[in-house]
């Protein structure tokens, strides 16, 4: 009787981009859905330098009168002729803030997500994929209302309860 080779030696476990691969072709076989609004294979695979393996931007989430700031990757430029306007700074050329729009730069986003992923690591630790949506609100929530604004603590938690009013939040709703 021949011995039955483990799972564990599918190639797809020795290697990051076959693993992602692997699981992306059982979680989405007729192509990437996005987990809000449901669309299927009008995702964007992000591929930047930084950027880890499997992440998609679902284009039916962008405000297209916004205005779209990015540094120089080649793939924000097709992106980028989606929106009002399209700012871009050149990290390469150690440029953070447009010479020519000062108010061109990707520095407020960095510093929300450097912010978001140490509250993510350090806090929570885990992020359910369905519940992304509500630790960016939470995190959005302290951002906007931080004491850098001119926000207090009391006012911050006004603005909390605020928020809660006519709201019930049950097992069932965060499962969905």
């Amino acid at each position: 009787m021949a011995a039955k080779n483990s799972i564990l030696s599918e190639h797809y476990f020795h290697n990051e981009q076959a693993a992602y691969e692997f699981v992306e072709a059982r979680l989405w076989p007729h192509g990437p859905a996005c987990p809000k609004c449901g669309v299927i294979g009008n995702s964007v695979k992000l591929n930047g330098k930084s950027t880890r393996i499997g992440v998609y931007k679902c284009r039916e989430n962008l405000a297209r009168e916004a205005r779209l700031m990015t540094d120089e990757n080649y793939s924000y430029i097709m992106v980028g002729k989606e929106f009002a306007e399209h700012g871009i700074v050149r990290h390469m050329h150690k440029e953070y803030v447009s010479k020519d729009h000062p108010e061109v730069h990707t520095n407020t986003i960095e510093g929300f997500f450097s912010v978001f992923k140490r509250g993510m690591k350090g806090v929570y630790q885990h992020c359910a994929h369905n519940h992304l949506h509500r630790y960016l609100a939470e995190f959005d929530f302290r951002y906007n209302n931080r004491k850098a604004l001119g926000v207090e603590d009391s006012e911050r938690a006004d603005k909390l309860l605020k928020g809660v009013v006519g709201k019930r939040l049950t097992y069932q709703t965060t499962a969905q």
